[in-house]
């Protein structure tokens, strides 16, 4: 665990993750492209982002299209993790391991199979993108990487298998991590937009006056744009992506404010929804108000409480730095390129389309409809000023 989390953490810390700068820009670029040509598929479109940009940044693949095989591939062993059923089967093995033994003839209602497949499929998702990288890099350069950048420093002495293993597993990690809470963390943004129109233009408005109108926000432009930090904490907070946490087993016995946790113990003791929730935290907790990061002169504040979601202590996502700046990108161009606003009917009527929050380890909404239109007459030469 500790190779695994070490190998994570090296690619992914704070001052690792500008050199994937060039791999988030493109995959913005990229979907500002989709945003423009079919805006109505934005869930869609909002996956492919997360999933291209961290996939780039792990193994350093280009994803060529939706249907991009090794894509496809990563997604699938993705689909079956977060699957309730397989999720429940991988919980009743960790709390039951005897399962495992049962025998073949003993009816099991699909147990083992649901099992085998997942079981088969992390396999190759693990193995496939991995080889790709390395054989990449055996053929020459490569655009910087997680497994590129660690297989380049093992060139003098090759790895034991057992670190080999570790690089494979935490890469795949990775990717799983990043590519679907990015994805509900936009999902959710574009929906507090859409029902916050007030805030949006707020936000817009600070673009406007930092950036003009030709240009597009790039990460030096961060310190000169709060609200759109402030906008993305708060969506954050308000939506709780990450509502409940995975149970941890303590290492040693543990006391809480008077609670003793024995050693061993499964401990679930909070959810982020609750204290995302809290007004003894949080005043007037269900309002949407971005304004609450910001200090009154109107910088951001050194509140750092949203990013709980990441987790906690020793366990803390190693890939939040990349997550944050990713959404960043993506959360401040969208809104300098795009009104996000109701869908209107043939009378010029706004119509409401509430969503459905999804349930399980990632909460967002979904099945819902809104109107993505251009903020500027002409976005495809603001497109193009970034290409040069």
């Amino acid at each position: 665990w500790k190779l695994h989390r070490r190998l994570y953490n090296d690619a992914f810390k704070r001052d690792a993750v500008s050199q994937y700068q060039t791999t988030q820009i493109h995959g913005t670029r990229v979907l500002l492209s989709y945003l423009l040509s079919d805006p109505g598929s934005f869930g869609e479109h909002f996956h492919s982002y997360a999933a291209s940009t961290i996939l780039s940044a792990v193994y350093g693949y280009e994803v060529t299209s939706a249907e991009d095989p090794l894509l496809r591939i990563v997604e699938t062993a993705d689909d079956l993790i977060v699957a309730n059923a397989a999720f429940t089967n991988v919980g009743l093995i960790s709390a039951l391991p005897l399962l495992t033994r049962l025998p073949k003839w003993l009816p099991d209602f699909g147990f083992r199979t649901t099992i085998a497949a997942l079981c088969n499929s992390i396999s190759t998702a693990t193995i496939t993108p991995y080889e790709h990288a390395k054989a990449a890099l055996s053929n020459g350069p490569v655009s910087a990487s997680m497994v590129a950048g660690i297989l380049r420093k093992w060139n003098d002495s090759p790895p034991s298998d057992h670190a080999e293993a570790a690089l494979k597993n935490a890469a795949f990690t990775a990717f799983v991590k990043h590519s679907r809470q990015t994805t509900s963390v936009l999902l959710s943004f574009v929906y507090a937009m859409l029902t916050h129109g007030e805030a949006q233009r707020r936000v817009q408005q600070q673009i406007t006056e930092a950036l003009g109108a030709d240009r597009l926000p790039t990460f030096e432009d961060r310190n000169s744009l709060p609200l759109v930090d402030a906008v993305l904490r708060e969506t954050i907070r308000w939506t709780s992506v990450v509502p409940i946490n995975i149970p941890h087993s303590t290492s040693a016995d543990d006391t809480y404010e008077g609670y003793l946790i024995p050693k061993g113990e499964a401990s679930n003791r909070y959810t982020s929804l609750d204290i995302f929730h809290d007004e003894r935290i949080y005043a007037d907790p269900d309002t949407f108000n971005p304004e609450r990061w910001l200090r009154p002169d109107g910088s951001i504040s050194d509140d750092t409480s949203y990013a709980m979601t990441f987790g906690f202590g020793r366990r803390v996502c190693p890939g939040q730095h990349f997550a944050e700046s990713s959404l960043w990108l993506a959360t401040a161009t969208i809104l300098t390129m795009f009104n996000i606003s109701k869908e209107k009917d043939g009378d010029g009527n706004e119509v409401d389309s509430p969503p459905r929050w999804t349930t399980g380890l990632v909460s967002y909404p979904t099945d819902f409809r809104c109107s993505i239109t251009p903020r500027t007459s002409g976005p495809e030469a603001v497109l193009r000023n970034m290409e040069q």
